[in-house]
Order: C-alpha cells, then structure tokens, then sequence
C-alpha cells in the first residue's frame, strides 16, 4: 500500500497472498505441533505398557487373584472347577492353588488379556501336586483381566529367541518343589513358557499345559510395540533363574528387529 493522497488498501492479490502464506505456516506449525505430541504420547504409552507387564509379572510370586469373586473347587484326577461365589469375597481357593498369569497379545490390538492360572491343591492320592500334570492347570472368564494400552500404542508382533518361533502369548507361573508330598508344593522363582493361544480356546489352550510343554521355556522374549511405521518400541524380557527381568527399547524400526 502506498503512502500520500493516492493511499489506497490492500489489493485482493496482495491479500489472498497474504492469506495464503499464513495458512502455509500455520499448517506446518500444526504438522510440527502434531508430530512432538504423538511422539511423547508414544513414549508415555510404552512407558505404561512396561508398568503395567511389570505389574503382572509380580503378581505371580504373591499368588494375586484379580479382584474378583469366584470359588475354585477340586476335582478327583481332572480339571478344577471355577464358578462365581457371590460370597462378598475376593475368591475361595482351599481346594486350588494359584500357579501364575498369562499374558495374551491380540495382533496389531491395544488390548492385552491375563489370565489367572489355577490348579489342584493335592494329587488323588491326597499329595501336594509336583507339576503340571497332576495340577492340571486352567482358568476361566471370570479370572480373566484387560489391560488396555494408551496412546495409540499396539502390540505388534511377537518372538522368541533364539528361535525366531512366533507367538502370541507369555505364561509366568511359579515353579515347582522337586517332590510331591512333603514341603511347599511350590518353589521360588517363575518358570517363563511361550504360548500360542486364540481368544475362542484359550481354555483349552492353557489346560494342555503340561510338563513337557513348560520344559521348554523361553531363553529371550520380545514384544514388539508400534504406533505407526515410523514409532516403534520393543518390550524385551529375559527370564532369570529366580524371576523374569523386562526392559523396553525406544527407537525406530528395526530396535530389537521390530
């Protein structure tokens, strides 16, 4: 606009220029504003997402029930039963024991299932259970818990290494004593199993538990995390003799070869 008595205003061009480049900057200052925000909603998610493993892990060698009412009872040479009690209590487990978690990954879901793993107390010949056979291990929908994760964060794919075999689910269950009949039926420590599960069966699936399966367990596990192709994380564990230590890795594709 020029100064004097021809002063006049802004042309329309000027103006739709003006317009136009004001608009440019605001949506990169938007993409650039976007971008920070998702990153640390990625960075908070996984964070989250470890806490919340970690926190079910532990929950095993303090035998945790999930806040729930249910009566697990006993029976003769087979599979426990689990019914609601409508008791007002947190469960009734005399006749069970408690033998650990699972941890169940939907592919590319934000939900991740845990169940609870329960079993006979004693063998029909009246012995504490040494393993997993006379245990018989299984668990229901009513000791079933979700845990959803935050900030668009995904579990993606799931290993085992060395064997680069693909699975969807962890057992952590507390280890056995040597013998049946004299001491704790259960020593310290986690015995760490790979599972392959689907949501329809997984009753099934964690009944035919046994000895030989839990003999194989994992050396190394990695769940990879994502967001999108660009944000990925890996939630790694390595089992110890005595319980089962997690990290997570930050960074792009290929951290962990996720």
């Amino acid at each position: 606009m020029k100064g004097g008595k021809g002063a006049r205003g802004y042309t329309i061009v000027e103006v739709m220029m003006f317009l136009a480049i004001t608009g440019v900057l605001f949506v990169v200052a938007m993409v650039a504003i976007s971008g920070q925000q998702a990153k640390a909603d990625f960075q908070q998610g996984v964070r989250d997402f470890q806490s919340r493993m970690d926190d079910f892990i532990n929950d095993v060698p303090t035998g945790y029930f999930p806040q729930t009412d249910a009566t697990c009872s006993s029976s003769a040479g087979g599979v426990p039963s689990i019914t609601p009690a409508n008791s007002g209590n947190q469960g009734t487990n005399s006749d069970c024991i408690f033998l650990g978690k699972v941890l169940h990954f939907t592919d590319d879901d934000s939900e991740v299932k845990v169940y609870s793993v329960v079993g006979n107390r004693l063998t029909t010949q009246g012995n504490e259970v040494d393993g997993f056979d006379n245990a018989k291990p299984t668990t229901s929908s009513v000791l079933t818990e979700t845990y959803t994760t935050k900030g668009g964060v995904k579990p993606s794919d799931f290993k085992i290494d060395p064997t680069g075999t693909n699975y969807n689910a962890i057992g952590f269950f507390n280890k056995f004593a040597g013998s049946a009949g004299g001491g704790d039926s259960q020593a310290s420590g986690l015995t760490v199993i790979p599972l392959s599960m689907d949501t329809g069966n997984f009753v099934n699936k964690i009944e035919a538990i046994d000895d030989t399966v839990a003999a194989t367990q994992a050396n190394k596990l990695v769940v990879c995390i994502k967001q999108s192709d660009s944000a990925r994380a890996a939630w790694v564990l390595t089992p110890k003799a005595t319980g089962a230590v997690s990290e997570l890795i930050i960074g792009q594709a290929g951290s962990e070869g996720c």
